[in-house]
């Protein structure tokens, strides 16, 4: 029973305290201490962490674990043994002792979904506008090879969706994107290969912040 308790996360190892009325014309010291043996003889060995006496108001106190022993119990215990005593305050009742200490089960958290700019599309996109540059002409147009490096940080990505949609005998958008980059290339028109490579990229990056969100939304 211990064992099904801890897997539905009830707490086992928690202690609550109880008051207990003992009805008789006086409580005397000796009484008290013979009330206290009673029960450390009678109860389990660790379902019961103190016990006290208040003379003057003639109240037990008990502090015990609620999961093994509850206040009825340690009543139950008392008059089979001829003390005459009641409920005063049941410290389980309540049941805040179990919700208080359950665990928080991780499976139950809401995950977070967070999409982020890979590092290669952010170089794509650096490589790219600085190759634009070469549009002036004169001494700038031989920027237009560091749109390679553009193609060379995005494409790759790019490849490997495409790779395995190929595989499964389909075509898709990252194909025509690779066929679309390559072919630039090999026209040389490499300013336009890092347009395509790089704009398609940051576009799925997009498209996964707004997916992300989204889920988000909905958790």
């Amino acid at each position: 029973a211990q064992a099904l308790a801890q897997m539905a996360g009830i707490p086992t190892d928690a202690f609550v305290e109880s008051t207990f009325e003992i009805s008789s014309g006086t409580l005397s010291e000796q009484e008290g201490r013979a009330i206290k043996a009673c029960l450390l003889t009678n109860l389990p060995e660790g379902h019961v962490r103190s016990i006290s006496t208040i003379l003057p108001d003639k109240t037990l106190v008990v502090e015990h674990n609620p999961y093994f022993l509850v206040a009825t119990g340690i009543e139950d215990v008392l008059r089979s043994n001829g003390y005459n005593v009641q409920v005063s305050s049941d410290g389980a009742a309540d049941g805040m002792w179990a919700i208080a200490l359950v665990k928080e089960d991780s499976s139950d958290s809401i995950e977070h979904h967070k999409s982020t700019v890979r590092w290669t599309v952010i170089l794509s996109g650096l490589f790219w506008a600085v190759s634009m540059l070469s549009y002036i002409g004169g001494n700038w147009e031989y920027l237009k090879y560091v749109a390679l490096l553009s193609v060379a940080f995005g494409l790759p990505q790019i490849a490997r969706k495409a790779f395995a949609t190929l595989r499964r005998c389909h075509f898709d958008a990252n194909c025509m994107m690779l066929f679309a980059a390559v072919g630039a290339v090999a026209l040389q028109e490499y300013t336009e290969a890092g347009a395509v490579t790089f704009l398609f990229a940051i576009s799925e990056t997009l498209e996964s912040r707004a997916t992300a969100r989204a889920r988000n939304a909905l958790s």
